[in-house]
C-alpha cells in the first residue's frame, strides 16, 4: 500500500512553545495501549500519578484545572520528550495535527487545520494541489494523472485551482455537483447548528455572532492573498473529506460539509474588522479545532 500526502507535508514541523494555541491545552488524550504498557512499565512516579489508566476505557492524561497537559512545562515544551524523547509519545502526540484516509485503495496523509502552524503552511500554499508518494528513501512526486484515475477529486481541483472563476462562480460550480444542483447556505441556519456542539474556545460564540451581520458574497474579497488562501480552504476540506468515487453514499454529504465549512469561514472573516491573512488562517483554525474534532 501506498501513502500519498500533498507537496505541503513535508514542510510541518511543531513549533512547540512559539505555539500561541497548543495542542497540549484543553484536549483530552487518550493513549493507545502499547504507549500505556510502555508508561506502567517505567519507574516514574510523576508520569503513572498523571495518567488515568482505569480499566474499560483508553488510558488518558489527566488535565490540570486550567485544561493543561500535567506534561506541558511552564516553558511549554513536553516533559516526555525532554525526558524520553519524541519516540515516547503516544500515537496521538506523535501524528498530530497529521491524519490519514484511504481512498481508492491507497493511504492519503494530510495536515489539520486545527493547528496554526500547519493551518498556515496549508493557507499560504501558493504552488498547484499535488500529492507525493511518501517513502522511507524520499518522497517522488507524482503526477496528478497517474494518482487521480477515477478520482472525482481531480475535476474539483481543477475547478477550484482555475483563476478565472470567482469565488462565488467556484461555490456554483461545487454546488452543482450535489442532487440539489446548487449549494444552498444560511447564515442563520448555520449559526444555529454551530451553536448546538461542545465548546473548546469560549471565543468561538464571539465568533459565532459575526454570522448574524453578514451576508454571503465572497467577491467583495479584493485581496489575492485571501483568494489564494479561499481556494486552499476548499481544496483542503474536499482533499480531507471527500470521496474519491462520486458513486460513494457520502459523497454529496461530505462536498456539502466541504462547501459550508469554506463559506462559515469566509462568512466570519468578511464580518470581521481584521481583514489580515493571519486572521482568516486563525479563524479556519478555530473553525477546525471546534468542528472538524467533534466525536461522531
Amino acid at each position: 500500500m501506498k501513502t500519498f500526502a500533498p507537496g505541503y507535508y513535508k514542510k510541518f514541523k511543531c513549533i512547540a512553545s512559539a505555539c500561541r494555541h497548543s495542542c497540549c491545552i484543553g484536549w483530552e488524550i487518550d493513549i493507545d495501549d502499547d504507549t500505556a504498557d510502555c508508561y506502567l512499565s517505567l519507574n516514574d512516579k510523576e508520569l503513572k500519578e498523571n495518567i488515568d489508566f482505569s480499566k474499560g476505557d483508553s488510558a488518558h492524561f489527566i488535565l490540570k484545572e486550567n485544561g493543561r497537559c500535567p506534561f506541558l512545562d511552564e516553558n511549554n515544551l513536553c516533559k516526555i520528550i525532554t525526558k524520553y524523547g519524541e519516540n515516547a509519545l503516544c500515537d496521538i502526540c506523535f501524528e498530530h495535527p497529521r491524519f490519514f484516509n484511504m481512498r481508492l485503495g491507497n493511504e492519503e496523509a494530510g495536515l489539520g487545520l486545527c493547528c496554526e502552524e500547519a493551518a498556515r503552511i496549508i493557507l499560504e500554499n501558493d504552488e498547484e494541489f499535488n500529492l507525493v508518494e511518501i517513502e522511507d528513501d524520499g518522497a517522488e512526486v507524482i503526477e496528478n494523472s497517474e494518482k487521480f484515475v477515477n478520482d472525482i477529486r481531480l475535476d474539483i481541483f481543477k475547478i477550484i485551482e482555475n483563476k478565472s472563476f470567482s469565488v462565488s462562480e467556484i461555490f456554483d460550480k461545487l454546488g452543482a455537483l450535489t442532487s440539489s444542483g446548487f449549494f444552498d447556505f444560511s447564515p442563520e441556519e448555520a449559526e444555529k447548528i454551530l451553536r448546538s456542539t461542545e465548546r473548546l474556545d469560549k471565543n468561538w460564540d464571539e465568533k459565532l455572532d459575526l454570522l448574524k451581520i453578514s451576508s454571503f458574497s465572497p467577491n467583495n474579497i479584493t485581496d489575492e492573498n485571501i483568494k489564494q488562501a479561499i481556494r486552499n480552504l476548499l481544496t483542503y476540506f474536499v482533499y480531507r473529506h471527500c470521496p474519491a468515487d462520486k458513486s460513494n453514499p457520502d459523497f454529496e454529504k461530505k462536498m456539502y460539509f466541504a462547501l459550508f465549512s469554506s463559506a462559515v469561514i469566509i462568512l466570519i472573516f468578511l464580518s470581521s474588522n481584521d481583514k489580515s491573512l493571519e486572521n482568516f488562517e486563525d479563524i479556519a483554525r478555530m473553525y477546525s479545532s471546534e468542528i472538524e474534532y467533534l466525536e461522531s
